[in-house]
């Protein structure tokens, strides 16, 4: 990553990650279809790395809003267009049109789901439809906050707005 923040994600080329690595072309396309799969694994190790640590006594909202911080925060520093080709991936555009299976088999997005299910058991979201249902169209929202952001060159508070539209949804 720190070669494409230094330089920008478009001038690097494979042959330079591969002879930064030290690793040949084969290896890479062995582990890796393109540079966009590199961003992609890149965020998921964050993904795991990432501390699950939430304010239990909170409300179920505000854990799935820490929860939504955890899984955009490792994005939040990189170059726009590193961002822009995550965002553009084809794995992440698939969020448009239905669940991110990337994204949707980690933990993070299990805690989401967890969460909203307990909110609904409570009454705190008063929405009947299903957990996972929910938090797909919570993340579709907030995907569309992110390409905003980043279109905007990052000219407003995203938690302020990702947690404005977390409320309408499930609220």
């Amino acid at each position: 990553m720190s070669m494409w923040q230094q330089h920008g994600y478009n001038n690097i080329s494979i042959n330079q990650i591969c002879k930064s690595c030290g690793v040949t072309k084969g290896s890479f396309y062995h582990h890796f279809l393109n540079k966009e799969s590199v961003i992609l694994e890149y965020y998921n190790q964050c993904l795991d790395e990432a501390q699950l640590d939430v304010d239990e006594d909170g409300s179920f909202i505000s854990q799935i809003f820490e929860l939504l911080k955890i899984s955009t925060v490792p994005l939040m520093d990189l170059n726009a267009d590193i961002i822009t080709a995550f965002l553009n991936s084809s794995r992440i555009n698939e969020t448009l049109n239905c669940r991110n299976d990337s994204f949707s088999d980690t933990a993070v997005y299990e805690h989401m789901v967890s969460c909203c299910r307990k909110g609904q058991q409570c009454g705190e979201i008063r929405d009947s439809h299903p957990a996972e249902t929910l938090i797909d169209t919570v993340l579709i929202a907030m995907t569309g906050n992110f390409y905003l952001w980043v279109a905007e060159q990052k000219s407003f508070d995203l938690f302020e707005k990702d947690l404005q539209q977390l409320n309408i949804i499930l609220k």
